[in-house]
């Protein structure tokens, strides 16, 4: 079982092995730093409070929020806790005076695209080639957005 747990203390070397562990994108912890230092918000999916399973890392762009990286070990997903992160960070922009919340995702990652869609995201463009692959190519970036207005109406 696993607890969504705001983060208000830099873990950023704890974030490093965990984007290491699910090969993901692979910041820095002074990435991490800059972002949390610069209006960012983080919650994590913790077992028994002190292990790390997933995150969601959110910041504050002024009139939106943008979702910079949400991240799962392999070993835990396709259980609930993606959506649980991405939940806990609509509920926080829900309470702001934001416009709504943006992300990019990989035009091949299906499941998150579902996700977000689940959750009311919708596609507002695209990035040609945005994101670089294993084989040194490129890869699409989707462009997503929820608004506001939509996310307060799913609450009422």
């Amino acid at each position: 079982m696993y607890q969504i747990e705001r983060v208000l203390h830099p873990i950023g070397e704890r974030l490093v092995a965990l984007e290491q562990q699910a090969q993901a994108c692979q910041w820095s912890a002074e990435s991490f730093g800059a972002i949390l230092r610069n209006r960012g918000y983080l919650w994590c999916a913790m077992k028994d409070h002190a292990h790390c399973l997933g995150y969601l890392l959110l910041q504050d762009q002024t009139d939106l929020y943008e979702v910079m990286q949400l991240t799962v070990l392999p070993d835990y997903r396709q259980q609930g806790i993606g959506g649980a992160l991405l939940q806990a960070a609509i509920d926080h922009v829900s309470t702001e005076q934001a416009e709504g919340i943006f992300l990019e995702v990989r035009a091949s990652n299906q499941q998150a695209v579902a996700l977000y869609q689940q959750r009311g995201f919708i596609e507002v463009g695209k990035r040609k080639g945005y994101y670089s692959t294993h084989n040194a190519g490129r890869e699409d970036a989707i462009l997503m957005r929820l608004l506001c207005h939509v996310i307060k109406k799913s609450i009422d």
